[in-house]
């Protein structure tokens, strides 16, 4: 009799902090719903930002690349070009190193 009521004690203990864990894990979960629909507004704006930066990207570079193709005809705006670090900057002829002995 004895060894019975020690296990039926012991898996009522068992099944008290199962059922105690498992409502702590909803507890959680519905938490972090609950945070992660209060930022999904934000996230749609901010996924909506993103979308015109990659858009803006894109048009600076089709016009850097034209620039850049324009600078082949007309060298004019190459000073433009290199004060943006569009293109490097013209370098220094190298002086040719005199003949070793």
């Amino acid at each position: 009799m004895i060894k019975t009521t020690t296990i039926t004690a012991s898996l009522g203990a068992l099944v008290m902090v199962s059922v105690i864990g498992s409502t702590s894990l909803c507890f959680r979960y519905v938490r972090s719903l609950n945070a992660v629909l209060t930022l999904q507004p934000e996230a749609l704006r901010l996924q909506g930002q993103m979308g015109l930066i990659d858009r803006n990207r894109a048009i600076m570079r089709a016009m850097v690349a034209d620039a850049v193709e324009y600078s082949k005809r007309n060298p004019a705006i190459d000073p433009l070009l290199v004060r943006f670090d569009v293109k490097p900057k013209p370098s220094a002829p190298v002086p040719a190193k005199p003949a070793a002995r």
